[in-house]
Parts: C-alpha cells; structure tokens; sequence
C-alpha cells in the first residue's frame, strides 16, 4: 500500500508539473514552461502511457513556438506512436494538429493541410469544438498563404456533431463561397449563442462578422463588429486575435476615410505581431504587409 501511495503521489506531482507548463504556454511564458518540462525530463521518462503522451503533447508545442522544428517533429512522432496505443482518437487528432503545426512553421503548407486532413477525419464524431476551431484556424491560414478557397468537403466533415459551431462553419463555408447574407444569419446566431458560453469563439465571431460585411460592402456595420472583435481580444488577452482584428479594424476605417484610428489600428497591429513568438506570426506578419501597402 505504501508504494503504491508513494507512485501515486510521484504522477500527481508530474500532471501538477504539466499543468503548470500548460498555464506558462498560455501566458506566453515559453521559456518558463520549457524549464519546467526539461529539469524533469528524467522522471518523465519512465511513466505510463497516458502521462508520457500528454507531457510530449506540451513539449511537442513549446518547440513549435520556439520554432525549434527537428525537435517537435522528433516529440510529436513519438507522441503518434503512443497515441496508437491509446483509444483516444481526439489525442491523436491533436498529434496531426501539431505536426500540422510543424509543416506550417516551415512553410510547406500542402504537407500542413495533409496533417489536418487526418486530424479531421479523427475528429469526425468528436465534439472537441476547441481542437477543431484550432485546427479550422490554421486551415484558414494555408489557404490564405497558397491563396486558395477553403477546401468545402473539409470544411464538411470539420463541422458534424458540434451545435453551435457547425453554425460557424456553415457561415465560413457561405463566406468562402460569396453567399454573404446567408453567411451573416449563421453569424447572427453564433453572436446569440456564444455570448452565453466562450468568448473566445466570440471574438472569433465578431472577427468573421466583420469581414462578411466589409466584402459586402456594409463598412459601417463592419466597422462595429471590427471593433468589438478588438475590445474582445483585449479581454481575452488574446494577441494573435487581437493584431488580426487590429488589422481589420484598420482596413475597414481606412475605406471609410477614418485615417487616424487606421493609422492607430495599423500601428497597433505592426507592434503586435512584430513581436510574436508565435506559429501564427507569418500569417499575421504576411496579412499585415498586404494591408499596409494597399
């Protein structure tokens, strides 16, 4: 009984050491939850599955971040290998999401997108909404860097069993598309209902919103939900959202003759991702160019 108590006390300690290298990653203290992970390595190594996976899982992002791609590549593998062992198809959905990750850094977008294409098949009776709005995010940002429509029958599966956010990829799908007005009642609902639940999805909402409108000509009501997708993001502290709608928010204001708050919006919008240690930065780095010199 004794050891038994002593090893249960030894894995509580580690999952504590992983969640609070996961709550480092979310406030942006790589480092932090890098040192946390590395001078405990030796005691990672001899667990079981489940602790060993979720541990890699962490790790495998941290280097992403840092762009240290041999490295997460090396992680997420293994991290594959386990997942097989386990009957968790969204953990090893979130393998691909990463791995995914890996390719995006590098630039090969197409290997990227064949990542996601195998998370998303893993994920067809999931209703894990947070890993498939993520990996909604970075098929988005592919198509949008090998300036290509959204793939549709994805788009289908990424969106089976999963309420409200089935609505939101409705709305993509009509967005991508051009049927705009169709796009903005999906988004109508989405607003209702994710005010109620995340408001992560809801900046995300507003975001999307707010280009609907813009590309159908409706500046002033863009112009609002542009706006709001930046007081959200601000909440949320959620930079990459932020130094998007920054952007938008700037595109919009400029097409309205409002140069001063885009010129701000602009500003803003260079600071933040010119100082983004994120997987995201190129895409927000490349965005931003594009507007800027528009």
């Amino acid at each position: 009984m004794r050891v038994l108590f002593m090893v249960d006390n030894v894995r509580d300690m580690l999952r504590n050491l992983i969640e609070k290298a996961q709550r480092y990653v979310s406030d942006a203290k790589i480092n932090d939850a890098l040192h946390i992970l590395e001078i405990n390595r030796d005691k990672f190594a001899n667990v079981d599955f489940d602790l060993r996976f979720d541990y890699l899982i962490v790790l495998g992002y941290i280097f992403i971040v840092r762009g240290e791609l041999l490295k997460a590549e090396k992680v997420v593998e293994e991290a594959i290998r386990i997942s097989r062992k386990r009957a968790d198809r969204d953990g090893r959905a979130k393998c691909y999401y990463l791995m995914s990750l890996v390719f995006h850094r590098r630039g090969e977008f197409e290997k990227s997108n064949r990542r996601l294409k195998v998370a998303i098949r893993l994920l067809v009776d999931s209703r894990n909404i947070r890993l498939k709005m993520s990996i909604l995010q970075v098929l988005v940002m592919n198509s949008y860097l090998l300036n290509r429509r959204l793939d549709s029958e994805l788009l289908k599966e990424l969106k089976k069993n999963t309420g409200v956010f089935e609505r939101y990829i409705e709305a993509l799908s009509k967005y991508n598309s051009g049927y705009y007005e169709e796009a903005l009642q999906d988004i109508q609902y989405c607003k209702k209902e994710w005010k109620k639940r995340d408001k992560i999805y809801l900046a995300e909402t507003y975001f999307l919103s707010a280009q609907i409108l813009y590309k159908s000509g409706k500046l002033k009501k863009a112009l609002i939900d542009a706006r709001k997708a930046v007081e959200i993001a601000i909440n949320i502290k959620d930079k990459i959202g932020l130094a998007r709608a920054q952007l938008l928010l700037g595109t919009i204001s400029r097409d309205l003759g409002k140069m001063d708050e885009a010129k701000e919006a602009f500003h803003k919008a260079e600071r933040l991702f010119s100082k983004m240690d994120n997987w995201q930065a190129e895409y927000v780095a490349k965005m931003g160019r594009e507007t800027l010199e528009r």
